[in-house]
């Protein structure tokens, strides 16, 4: 008896082991996400970013939207993924403003001539500069982006000098926009995409600092009809996917590793290579249906390095303050990325 007793206890304490060492391969972890309207286009390259993260993993980690974007709006996301409200989430740091200061560099005006080039630059500089500063504290950073450059656009007339901005209220999506607007006379509605829809078909506003896939995705092409372009555009801005930091320290090692190699820089590129297309195909089908674009004038141009040259040294001198010391150097090497 005491034998076939000794037997048993064997088989089950190898059953017992068998067991969990198959709990612990299947074991997963979901993240949470708050997602974004499904035709913003960093949306689709997020959901199949969170694709690769399940497949590389083998299934230990897996993304799982929230039914809708957790909170209020644009402006709340980093909070609820700092809270951990949410795991994972995307920000847009001009939507909070004084809150990412060191950030603000890519909203300069007349940085982005050429999206994917300058998208490449701004997370090479991104990486070397402004990522040792922390300019954003309490979360993990999995990547960051430029948003295409953004240009004048306005209901029912062309900027053909400084002075045509003069008691215009136009939409404002970052700090640099609302400091260029107020330095042009311009009256600045500061807001999140969201809200554009109500603002341009009731006639809150004249205008708005916009890209030209954005037209679509909030629907209002057909009550802003004239773009006004400045080369390298009158700002851009960032985006950045953020996981809550006590989630991505429960993670091991191992999916650490492969999330950041998915993650970082390929992200960035990857997005940014997406939205340089899309902008492409949003001008011609907006050209299609009437909108008109001018180029500004040598003049126009001119005029307005002229009257927004303190603005950047304002920034440099911000930047400078709170520790990033060839804040000058950066903001040149931004313009040269767009070149």
């Amino acid at each position: 008896m005491e034998v076939i007793w000794k037997r048993m206890s064997g088989w089950v304490a190898a059953i017992a082991a068998f067991t969990l060492a198959a709990t612990s391969a299947h074991a997963q972890t979901v993240l949470s996400y708050s997602p974004w309207p499904a035709s913003f286009v960093p949306e689709k390259v997020l959901h199949e970013f969170f694709a690769d993260i399940e497949r590389e993993t083998e299934g230990r980690v897996r993304v799982e939207p929230r039914a809708a974007m957790v909170g209020r709006g644009s402006a709340e996301q980093f909070d609820v993924v700092r809270d951990g409200i949410t795991d994972l989430a995307m920000i847009v740091p001009g939507h909070t403003p004084g809150r990412f200061p060191l950030l603000e560099v890519a909203e300069m005006p007349f940085i982005n001539s050429d999206h994917d080039a300058t998208a490449s630059s701004f997370y090479d500089i991104y990486e070397t500069h402004l990522a040792p500063q922390q300019p954003i504290k309490g979360v993990k950073t999995l990547s960051i982006w430029l948003i295409p450059a953004q240009n004048v656009l306005t209901r029912n007339k062309t900027i053909i000098s400084t002075s045509d901005f003069k008691g215009m209220k136009l939409r404002s999506p970052n700090p640099a926009s609302s400091l260029t607007m107020r330095t042009l006379g311009a009256v600045p509605v500061a807001t999140g995409g969201d809200q554009m829809f109500e603002m341009a078909s009731t006639g809150i506003i004249d205008g708005a600092f916009f890209n030209y896939q954005a037209m679509f995705t909030f629907n209002i092409h057909p009550y802003l009809r004239h773009f006004t372009v400045a080369p390298g555009g009158m700002t851009s801005g960032s985006n950045a996917i953020l996981m809550n930091q006590d989630k991505w320290d429960s993670l091991s090692p191992k999916d650490q590793e492969i999330i950041s190699n998915l993650a970082g820089r390929a992200l960035s590129v990857r997005i940014s290579g997406v939205w340089a297309q899309e902008e492409r195909e949003a001008r011609a089908n907006l050209e299609a249906e009437g909108v008109s674009f001018t180029d500004m004038s040598p003049k126009l141009v001119a005029e307005l390095h002229a009257a927004l040259e303190p603005n950047e040294r304002e920034w440099i001198e911000k930047a400078e303050g709170l520790g990033l010391t060839n804040a000058a150097d950066v903001l040149m090497a931004m313009k040269r990325g767009s070149r």
